[in-house]
């Protein structure tokens, strides 16, 4: 019986953009520089400055800690005060098959 279930390289790809953007500074033991910590933002104030802050801050984390993907253009980041979260979504090339696939995730803040 194999309890391990494989998947395939893109969604591989996903879930580690996903848990990228919910680490926050030092869980990574001796690697503090690993971070993004999206759900921190969750409680600040709705301004333009933060999703372009997000937008930078995404783009950079990925280019450093994700090697086996180019983000294609802007990560662009919604702010929807009104439902307390934030949509982030790119599009991104495999490099190893030249794939182009899209990120797209909803962050809430729980209660």
């Amino acid at each position: 019986m194999n309890f391990l279930e494989t998947v395939s390289e893109e969604e591989s790809v996903k879930q580690h953009i996903h848990n990228l953007l919910f680490l926050r500074k030092w869980e990574k033991p001796f690697h503090p520089e690993i971070w993004i910590g999206i759900q921190d933002f969750l409680f600040e104030v709705d301004h333009p400055q933060l999703e372009i802050l997000l937008s930078d801050m995404i783009k950079l984390r990925l280019e450093q800690f994700e090697p086996r993907i180019d983000v294609i253009g802007d990560v662009q980041v919604e702010s929807q005060p009104h439902l307390n979260s934030l949509k982030i979504s790119f599009q991104f090339k495999m490099k190893q098959t030249g794939m182009i696939s899209e990120f797209s995730d909803v962050i809430s803040r729980k209660r």
